[in-house]
């Protein structure tokens, strides 16, 4: 997008693009501040000549092995480039109905460095909604046809705008990153946390062991009355640290 820029920027400039710099929201000659033009104009210009101004380009990191059985079908090296988020809610449960309101919802997202942060705001606050979806909504059941019983909007619940807070988020930069520019993914990380954040929100306001997903009302109430039963999951040791693979177990233990 750069060179595209420079080389409208040149034409309207009268100057080559090698003798042009971006700065400060103009594209100016070197050496000559408050030459050139602004980069609204030049992008005006360009797109006016040629279309929306578009760069693309695709990043992995090489020499790095897929985890057997981690993805069906992977065929290039992984991008071993981990992120890490911190998520946080507040919630009023009604002991009289069950319904779960959320109040508040915060996330502390690692992005390595952020270019964009507008985009990236954009994309948790997105991944938060659909995760208060899965956490409180969306449920799907099967009847004694054998068929999906939620097949409309009028029964598949999906959060809707008064279902929505405003998300604060604060992005954190300077992990290490092997990506371009020391940057990181940020698109699919803001959905992982929100069903664990809201059930463990509504553990804490009802005193109730949380273990199944959505949170619909009928749920919750079956939970306030001690009519749920504990899951089992026999394969599951009660010590996470009896859940390690023996690699990391040794490195626990060390």
């Amino acid at each position: 997008m750069r060179t595209k820029l420079l080389k409208v920027a040149s034409e309207m400039i009268e100057a080559a693009p090698d003798d042009l710099v971006m700065r400060e929201g103009r594209i100016e000659i070197a050496g000559v501040p408050g030459s050139g033009r602004t980069v609204t104009e030049v992008a005006t210009r360009a797109q006016a000549l040629g279309g929306p101004v578009s760069g693309t380009g695709a990043f992995t990191g090489a020499g790095v092995p897929a985890m057997p059985g981690c993805v069906a079908g992977h065929f290039i090296d992984a991008i071993d480039i981990p992120v890490f988020a911190v998520h946080d809610c507040e919630v009023a449960v009604d002991p009289e109905t069950g319904h779960v309101e959320v109040l508040s919802y915060r996330v502390v997202q690692d992005v390595g460095r952020a270019l964009n942060p507008r985009a990236i705001h954009g994309q948790i606050q997105g991944g938060v909604v659909q995760g208060l979806g899965y956490a409180l909504h969306e449920e799907v059941t099967i009847g004694g046809n054998g068929r999906v019983c939620q097949n409309g909007f009028e029964t598949y619940r999906v959060p809707l705008a008064l279902d929505v807070v405003p998300v604060e988020i604060s992005l954190y930069e300077g992990a290490p990153s092997i990506g371009p520019l020391g940057t990181k993914g940020a698109g699919e990380v803001p959905i992982l946390n929100v069903g664990a954040t809201v059930a463990c929100a509504v553990a804490n306001a009802t005193g109730k062991r949380v273990q199944t997903l959505p949170l619909t009302p009928p749920r919750v109430l079956e939970l306030l009355l001690d009519r749920t039963q504990d899951l089992a999951l026999p394969h599951i040791p009660d010590a996470w640290t009896d859940n390690l693979i023996r690699s990391h177990q040794t490195a626990y233990d060390k």
